[in-house]
């Protein structure tokens, strides 16, 4: 048997390596969302997007979409009590994405005092524009350029903060998704601590320098 390739940088190696597993038609128990890279340089993925958010957050979302029916079926062809399982490989690292989360259901007993909250808010439209080299605003609607794709915007312990809460939130809509609809499958989000592996080793600044 050979393996599959899938590219986390790259969407659509994503959904090839999806087409090409249910192809095989085996059954799916469990889904580890586990690959990911960490406060690294600034760079784009192959789509366009910041690379910490787009391997670490993007790529898992769609292929959790992608396999969510095939978790299902098995869970479902096994019996009654069957579940499926959905597993986000996070960190304790989203608690330097920004703002408060109270109300998204994380506890702050368990993932420390969590202040988090994708920032959204800049992604789409804004009122006017803000120049850095003036320090002016000019009034005006506009579309903005994603936040967390632009260089000067960029920090790499943040940028890692925002992918990682967003895979505490993925899986937390997921779940109450799956709840709602009566599907077979579990769905969670876990800190596995820090390890001395290559994901350390390659990081810029603190983490890099002192894990």
């Amino acid at each position: 048997a050979t393996g599959l390739e899938c590219d986390l940088s790259d969407l659509s190696s994503v959904r090839a390596f999806a087409d090409a597993f249910l192809k095989l038609e085996l059954p799916l128990h469990v889904l580890i969302n586990n690959g990911a890279v960490m406060s690294i340089p600034f760079q784009l993925s192959k789509d366009g997007n910041e690379l910490q958010f787009a391997v670490n957050h993007l790529a898992h979302h769609l292929l959790s979409n992608l396999l969510l029916d095939a978790l299902v079926a098995t869970a479902r062809e096994e019996g009654p009590d069957a579940e499926g399982r959905i597993l986000n490989i996070s960190c304790g690292m989203h608690y330097f994405a920004g703002k408060e989360a109270r109300g998204y259901g994380l506890s702050a007993g368990s993932l420390y005092r969590t202040q988090v909250g994708v920032n959204f808010a800049l992604l789409l439209i804004s009122a006017g524009t803000w120049s850095y080299d003036k320090n002016t605003w000019t009034r005006g609607v506009r579309v903005r350029k994603h936040h967390i794709n632009a260089p000067s915007m960029y920090h790499g312990v943040d940028a890692l903060g925002q992918s990682k809460l967003a895979n505490c939130l993925h899986a937390l809509h997921l779940a109450k998704r799956c709840r709602a609809s009566g599907l077979p499958v579990l769905v969670n989000a876990v800190d596995p601590g820090y390890f001395g592996g290559g994901t350390f080793r390659r990081a810029e600044g603190y983490l890099g320098a002192n894990i």
